[in-house]
This record gives C-alpha cells, sequence and structure tokens, in this order.
C-alpha cells in the first residue's frame, strides 16, 4: 500500500501518553506472535533502524495514525483492534446505535405526549397559544410514533438473516 501523501497534519498529531505502554506491549506481543523481531518490523515500516520499533513497544516513542495504519497493514490486524485491544464488532455498535436513536426518539415521543396530555387535562379553555402547542406536540407524538415503527422495521428488514 502506498503512503506517499501529504501527512503533516496527521502526522502532527501523536496519541496521548496513556496510549504509548498499553500500545507497545500489544505490538510487541503480536509481533512476536507473527514471529518477527524489531529489525524484521522496522524494515517492514521502512524505519532504517529497529530502534524505532524499540521505542514504540517501551512506549518511549511517540506513534502518529499514518504509522499505525502501516503497522496494521505490516501485521495484517485491524486498525481497530491494533488502537484499542478490543475486538470490532459491527453488530453489537449497530444495536447500540439501534438502542441510542430509538431511545431518543422515545424520549421525544414521552415529553410530547406529557404535555398533550397536561393541556388536554386542564378544565379552563386553552388560550391560542396553548391550542397551538397541543396541535404541535399532538404532531410530534404521532411523528416519533411513525418513526419509532420505521425504525424498528428498517432494523429488522437490514438484520434479517
Amino acid at each position: 500500500m502506498d503512503y506517499d501523501i501529504n501527512t503533516n497534519s496527521l502526522n502532527n498529531y501523536v496519541l496521548g501518553e496513556n496510549f504509548l505502554p498499553s500500545f507497545g506491549e500489544r505490538l510487541s506481543n503480536l509481533r512476536k506472535s507473527k514471529g518477527l523481531n524489531q529489525k524484521q518490523l522496522a524494515d517492514l515500516l521502512g524505519y532504517k533502524q529497529p530502534a524505532s520499533v524499540s521505542g514504540i513497544e517501551a512506549g518511549k516513542t511517540p506513534i502518529d495514525i499514518i504509522a499505525l495504519v502501516k503497522i496494521a497493514d505490516a501485521l495484517q490486524v485491524d486498525l481497530h483492534w491494533l488502537i484499542t485491544g478490543q475486538n470490532y464488532d459491527p453488530q453489537k455498535r449497530l444495536v447500540a446505535r439501534f438502542k441510542d436513536t430509538y431511545s431518543q426518539l422515545q424520549q421525544e415521543h414521552d415529553a410530547a405526549l406529557e404535555i398533550v396530555k397536561q393541556l388536554e387535562s386542564r378544565p379552563d379553555p386553552l388560550t391560542a397559544e396553548e391550542q397551538q402547542q397541543l396541535i404541535h406536540n399532538r404532531g410530534i407524538v404521532r411523528s416519533r410514533t411513525r418513526q419509532m415503527e420505521n425504525f424498528i422495521n428498517q432494523f429488522q428488514d437490514e438484520n434479517a438473516p
């Protein structure tokens, strides 16, 4: 893979200090599991000295995003795992996103429904402004109900076996 792109702004971005020790250990273990020594990995990454790899593994040398991509490609691992140490599970992320979106729709629905109930239970006639508020919030309740139903149907369709 060719990395001859202008990366000045990316190269200036260095991952935080807390990242380096755990990443270095993960890289060292990964390198060893692939049967590589530091010089061989340095060669794969285009580094002139194995000390570059040694510094990264020791958590002493900062690493930029371009180097992370090169390492992931060279060692044939998922970039997400390389950075976080966690396996990427797209299904789990999709379900979490579904829950977040559905929860937001539910909250908006419930808030609007509460306003409708309060306005409808008033013994006094509603002012013109309150009538508009009632109409507006009834619309929100109907809209969010449809959106939640459509969202569930879409999610089921996209995730059907």
